[in-house]
Parts: C-alpha cells; sequence; structure tokens
C-alpha cells in the first residue's frame, strides 16, 4: 500500500463556485466601485430588502450579470427613489427615472440598469464621471445628500444579505485533482473531479487500481484518456 500511495503525485485545487459577497458601511458604499459584484445570491439580497423589493431580488441579481452594475446599489436607488418599491409616481416605475412606465418592476428594474451602464458607468458615457456614487450623483441628481442616502442604504442592505449569507449552509467546493501514476513499466497522467478530497484519499488509498479509464483498458494500456473515479 505505501508502494502505491508513494506511486501518486496529487495536486489538489480546491475552488469554491459563489463569489466573494461582503458587508459594506456607508463609507464603504461611497467610495465602492458600483461596476463591482455584489457576490450575493438573490436569496441572500431578499434578506436586504423590505417591502415591494423583496419579491424583487433575483431581478436586481440578474440586472447585475446582465449589466454589470451592482445589485445592491440598484436595489438602494429603488428604495430610496420608491420607498422599497411601495410608491410608483408612473406605473412599475420604482426609480422615477425620465417620466416612463413600465409593464412590470422586472422590466423597469433591466431598463434602468442598462441606462445606468450605458450613459453614467461607461467610460464613454455621457454622464460619465467615475464609477463611484458621487460620480454617478453629478448627473444623476447634483445633491450631496443623495450620495449619503443612497450609501446608508446600500450599508444596510450589505450587511442583512451577509448575515443571510453567512446563516446559509457552506457549499461543498469544487475539487479538481491532477495526478500522475508511474512505477517502472508505466505512467499515466489525467485531470478528474471529485468531492470532497478526503473521500477521493480514502478510496485511492483502498483500492490497489482506482482508476478506470474510459477505454475500459489498465493503465498500462492507456496513455490517454479520461478517468473516473470507480
Amino acid at each position: 500500500m505505501k508502494k502505491l500511495v508513494s506511486a501518486f503525485l496529487f495536486l489538489i485545487t480546491i475552488s469554491f463556485l459563489a463569489a466573494e459577497c461582503f458587508a459594506m458601511t456607508a463609507r464603504e458604499a461611497a467610495a465602492l466601485d458600483l461596476t463591482q459584484s455584489s457576490g450575493f445570491s438573490a436569496e441572500e439580497l431578499s434578506a436586504g430588502l423590505r417591502g415591494e423589493l423583496v419579491p424583487l431580488a433575483a431581478d436586481f441579481i440578474a440586472a447585475e450579470a446582465e449589466y454589470g452594475v451592482n445589485a445592491v446599489f440598484l436595489a438602494a436607488l429603488a428604495a430610496h427613489e420608491s420607498g422599497w418599491g411601495r410608491h410608483c409616481f408612473l406605473p412599475e416605475n420604482i426609480f422615477g427615472w425620465s417620466g416612463k412606465s413600465f409593464g412590470s418592476k422586472s422590466e423597469c428594474i433591466a431598463f434602468v440598469a442598462s441606462r445606468l451602464a450605458e450613459k453614467y458607468l461607461a467610460e464613454d458615457g455621457r454622464c460619465f464621471h467615475g464609477k463611484t456614487l458621487s460620480g454617478v450623483n453629478r448627473s444623476y441628481n447634483g445633491s450631496d445628500e443623495w450620495t449619503s442616502a443612497i450609501a446608508g442604504i446600500m450599508a444596510k442592505i450589505s450587511q442583512k444579505a451577509e448575515e443571510a449569507a453567512a446563516a446559509l449552509p457552506a457549499e461543498e467546493p469544487f475539487v479538481t485533482v491532477s495526478f500522475c501514476f508511474a512505477d517502472e513499466e508505466n505512467f499515466i497522467e489525467e485531470s478528474c473531479s471529485a468531492e470532497p478530497a478526503q473521500q477521493l484519499y480514502e478510496e485511492i488509498t483502498e483500492d490497489e487500481n482506482p482508476w478506470k479509464c474510459s477505454s475500459g483498458s489498465s493503465p498500462e494500456n492507456t496513455a490517454s484518456g479520461q478517468c473516473d473515479l470507480p
């Protein structure tokens, strides 16, 4: 067994599929690059929302993915302009944007995110003055109170969302294993995936020939091919 284990050289990389999410203070929110991903899932973001915005968490996340505008910023902006979605001066317009009516709040979120991305957050945009709240504010509102208000709401949303993220079960890591099998006559090199790493190690050390290749042949007859755990 010791000979078998010593014949294997493992390089194990563990990566968590979820992006990093973080809570922030109002000061940090004011300095945030608004094209940066929030890192929150829709479920996590919804924990930071109130009123009519709660069921729209997935729409804010989808707009972030589609247009590259931070979902916490979008939600905070909607919360500020519409009292958490309760007051729309025009149908379904939770941002009070340009006197427009929308067929749904989801449509409104996508529209406003696209315009923010194109006009306010793109370096060649007509209203671009930087990617922070103060940069957007120069052409969007112009009031210092607006920047402070949005930053404060962003801080509250992100803190609640992070608390929700911490309470959720941890995601299983995706484990990538690169290995070499070698003895006096044979050499094979493959990449396989398994989870978790400890289970993989135990299976290898308990089985004299744990790697089964797609060709159905033994390692000495296979120089390449897809190998899987038994």
